[in-house]
């Protein structure tokens, strides 16, 4: 079970107003997807909050039913006790994650991120479906009109290194909120760090009726191309395609790795132990087989390298 963290008893009239009691209560009930009984959850609040009242529990579970992050099951016959579960809905887990409603607060601490991916039920959701998703369609299509990633080719049944990219995407998935988020809500500095990469193989549908605010970049010299890119994704990419040389795997590999740089640069502790990792040592194969294959040759690794380090590690270009 992931650790919940405990946190000192609390007084008469004294409350989780960041929302700690009720993420608690989810993550309980999310490690435990065959239900549970409010007698589990009261024992658990009480060992870590200090928290003894049945009612307030009670008004936590409503409000979480409500809002359809859990549901209930009350078995028939009297006295029996309500069953609770985890949704099984992933827009209701994308809701969760981004936090749209301000209940939860998930996004405001890393590791209540990673405890949900590492319950049951998280792990379910990216098994089968945020790493399916992510292989099928590297990048949401939030985004109307967005020619990115149209009609990229397929390779995983060509090339045999690619059998195990399955399990990298779910170990990666695991891992890194930073690439959950991505997914879930698209971030404009990774898809710039991606295309910089893979600049040799971007095509420019140019238009005039680009809407974008214009950039200023001082003391730095940007190339055109890089900065065409730039702007091309202030408008949502709708003029922007990479070409069939590159496939589906290709941008989930650059996605995995743009992530986890990021990741890095803002949590370099937590990050440690990702690069240490065995499934780390097969995404970084599987980055270098790829990318040698592409106009740059060996060339590509070096400079990915690079261009992940300058990005990840520079200040916001989009705001």
């Amino acid at each position: 079970m992931p650790e919940i963290r405990r946190h000192p008893r609390l007084g008469r009239g004294q409350g989780q107003a960041d929302g700690r009691t009720k993420r608690a209560i989810l993550l309980y009930i999310f490690e435990h997807p065959e239900g549970v009984v409010k007698r589990d959850i009261q024992d658990l609040l009480q060992n870590t909050f200090g928290i003894r009242q049945g009612r307030g529990i009670d008004d936590h579970l409503t409000d979480l039913e409500t809002r359809n992050y859990i549901t209930k099951d009350q078995p028939e016959g009297p006295g029996t006790a309500n069953y609770w579960y985890p949704t099984n809905d992933i827009a209701v887990l994308k809701k969760i994650w981004l936090d749209t409603d301000r209940c939860l607060r998930f996004k405001e601490t890393i590791e209540d991120q990673i405890a949900l991916l590492s319950t049951k039920q998280g792990k379910e959701f990216v098994r089968t479906e945020i790493a399916t998703a992510f292989i099928e369609a590297p990048v949401s299509t939030k985004f109307k009109g967005c020619k990115l990633f149209s009609y990229l080719p397929s390779v995983k049944t060509i090339d045999q290194g690619l059998m195990n990219l399955n399990d990298v995407c779910i170990w990666a998935c695991e891992s890194c909120p930073t690439l959950i988020t991505h997914l879930i809500r698209p971030n404009k500095e990774i898809l710039l760090c991606i295309s910089m990469i893979l600049n040799d193989s971007l095509a420019f549908e140019e238009s005039g009726t680009l809407s974008f605010n214009l950039l200023s970049i001082p003391d730095q010299m940007v190339p055109t191309d890089y900065f065409r890119i730039i702007e091309q994704l202030q408008n949502d990419w709708k003029n922007l395609r990479f070409s069939t040389a590159v496939s589906k795997e290709m941008i989930c590999i650059l996605t995995m790795m743009v992530a986890l740089f990021s990741f890095a640069e803002e949590y370099p502790e937590k990050s440690k132990i990702i690069f240490k990792s065995t499934q780390f040592a097969q995404l970084w194969n599987l980055f270098e087989s790829t990318l040698t294959q592409t106009k740059r040759g060996e060339r590509a690794v070096p400079d990915a390298v690079r261009m992940m380090f300058a990005l990840t590690f520079a200040k916001k270009i989009f705001v």
